[in-house]
């Protein structure tokens, strides 16, 4: 996201003639790619070794939607390290 930024904002706009409407010769922005389902494994496996304790790495992810369930999981979890 920051080279997209960076990318962005560094574009200069050539001057054109107002009555030609036509699309620019090269795009501005680079055109983005799309992120395969299994690489969003690679992006847990990277969270997880990065020291988060809970990961929800899907396409399409609500995190809010499971936050209930997830906050005690982890709770849970928690109090059981503590006991041991």
């Amino acid at each position: 996201m920051v080279a997209l930024i960076d990318t962005v904002s560094n574009v200069t706009a050539r001057p054109r003639h107002p009555e030609k409407a036509r699309l620019p010769d090269t795009p501005a922005v680079p055109k983005p790619h799309w992120i395969r389902v299994k690489t969003f494994g690679s992006y847990r496996r990277l969270a997880e070794d990065k020291g988060f304790l809970l990961v929800a790495s899907s396409p399409l992810t609500r995190s809010s939607y499971h936050a209930a369930e997830d906050f005690a999981r982890l709770k849970a979890a928690r109090q059981a390290a503590v006991r041991a």
